[in-house]
C-alpha cells in the first residue's frame, strides 16, 4: 500500500543496478516507504513492505554510485536534478550571512520584475524540499500591482 498524496495512487518501483551497487546502505537509511532495507550487509528491495515505494526519490538522490532508479507515482529517473558538488554548497557561515543580509522592508518599486528573474526564482524554489514528497505544489506569481490588488480583494 502506498501513501496517497497529490500524485498517482499505488506504489512506485525501485530498480537497483547490482553491477554498480556497493551495498553502502545510504539508500536504505533514507527510504521512507521502507521497500529498501539492509539484511546481512546486502541491500534488499521488498516492493510490498509497509507502504511500498512512495516515489520520493531520496534513494536516487543520495546514491553515490547512481545505481538506483525509481519509476511510478509520476516519477522517473529523468526527473532527478544533480546535486551541486560538495565544494560548491553553502556552509553554515554562508547560509547565516545570507539570512542576516536579507531585509523585508516592503519598499516596493513602481517597476516590474523582469520575467527572466521571475523564471529564475521559480526554478530555484522548485528545488525546495517538502515535508512528505511527492506532493503537488503550486506557485502563484502576481506580476503586476493590479494582480496584487485583485488577489488581496
Amino acid at each position: 500500500m502506498a501513501i496517497k498524496t497529490g500524485r498517482e495512487e499505488g506504489a512506485a518501483q525501485v530498480s537497483i543496478d547490482r553491477s554498480k551497487c556497493t551495498n553502502c546502505g545510504l539508500c536504505a537509511q533514507v527510504c521512507k516507504g521502507a521497500p529498501l532495507r539492509m539484511e546481512q550487509g546486502e541491500l534488499v528491495v521488498e516492493q510490498d513492505r509497509f507502504f511500498g515505494c512512495i516515489g520520493c526519490g531520496h534513494c536516487m538522490s543520495i546514491c553515490p554510485w547512481d545505481c538506483i532508479a525509481v519509476s511510478g507515482r509520476d516519477l522517473s529517473p529523468e526527473d532527478m536534478i544533480p546535486l551541486p558538488a560538495r565544494e560548491k554548497r553553502a556552509g553554515y557561515d554562508q547560509l547565516l550571512a545570507l539570512f542576516m543580509s536579507r531585509r523585508s522592508i516592503r519598499n516596493f518599486r513602481d517597476t516590474p520584475v523582469e520575467k527572466e528573474m521571475i523564471d529564475k526564482i521559480v526554478a530555484a524554489v522548485s528545488t525546495a524540499p517538502m515535508g512528505l514528497p511527492p506532493s503537488d505544489v503550486e506557485i502563484l506569481v502576481l506580476d503586476s500591482p493590479g494582480q496584487v490588488r485583485e488577489f488581496a480583494a
